[in-house]
């Protein structure tokens, strides 16, 4: 990045000075083919919350369609949580596609910690937005990862929490997060499916007779499947494994409700080494 374009980027601290406001650093216009077939897919699905369900979650009624997997995100968070807070670290957080800003809203409670949820949904976002008004160290922006909206080095962690399957090129997205890492920064990926070689062509096509079946056929477009191995050359580690013996003996006997999905962490030390 050149020093003009770094000198026109928005300063960071400058986003948490107005709470209730979605900051938009990208153009929204040009990008309304992917939203009103999501949002539309969202509320068939019965995932649009009002703002007391919002605010409430993970924590759902045990009735509620999607009871099971909010259990499941109540256990990855909790798991991410206690990472994040060990030795009493503090932290300026990117969570990265933060939709409704759930997730962005429990991250927040981390002690002096800050953190920015992005995505490119505004209906979402200005739920979010609304909804957690009264708490300034969060901050909600409209924006396009790949274009330089961000000032580089300026997380400590960035989140990717069931998203990276709107990513068509996983390696390129964590390619471009790298640069917007502090020294010590690391990228977490959670709550998202991996697949293997031979299970991956069975998945794609799972999606696309699901989004038939519910009559958005087009979001099959903007869904995509990856595998672990195309994160090789940045050395994840793996944090957490649903498959390992311990978590499978765990489940056994004590019908503990544990994420099926392996936790990732990329440190901006290690990757690309």
């Amino acid at each position: 990045m050149n020093k003009k374009n770094e000198q026109s980027l928005p300063q960071l601290e400058m986003l948490f000075h107005q709470p209730g406001t979605v900051h938009y650093l990208s153009d929204p216009a040009g990008r309304q083919n992917f939203e009103p077939a999501y949002i539309a897919v969202r509320k068939a699905e019965q995932r649009v919350y009002d703002d007391a369900q919002l605010r409430s979650l993970p924590q759902v009624d045990s009735g509620h369609p999607h009871a099971r997997e909010w259990a499941l995100r109540r256990d990855s968070l909790a798991r991410l949580l206690a990472d994040l807070q060990r030795g009493g670290a503090v932290h300026t957080i990117l969570d990265l596609g933060c939709g409704n800003g759930w997730m962005t809203h429990r991250l927040g409670a981390l002690p002096g910690s800050r953190v920015l949820g992005l995505d490119l949904n505004a209906y979402e976002l200005d739920q979010a937005a609304r909804v957690f008004a009264d708490r300034p160290q969060l901050a909600f922006a409209y924006g396009d990862i790949f274009e330089d909206i961000l000032p580089p080095a300026s997380f400590t962690r960035i989140i990717l929490a069931s998203c990276i399957q709107y990513f068509p090129d996983l390696p390129a997205l964590i390619e471009r997060l790298l640069p917007l890492l502090a020294a010590d920064g690391q990228i977490h990926i959670l709550d998202s499916p991996f697949y293997t070689p031979q299970t991956i062509e069975a998945a794609r096509q799972r999606t696309r007779d699901y989004y038939a079946g519910l009559g958005f056929p087009e979001m099959a477009g903007f869904y995509f499947h990856h595998q672990q191995n195309e994160l090789a050359r940045f050395r994840p580690q793996v944090c957490y494994d649903p498959a390992s013996w311990g978590q499978k003996l765990s489940r056994r006997l004590g019908g503990k409700t544990s994420s099926p999905f392996v936790w990732l962490k990329i440190s901006a030390g290690e990757a690309g080494r």
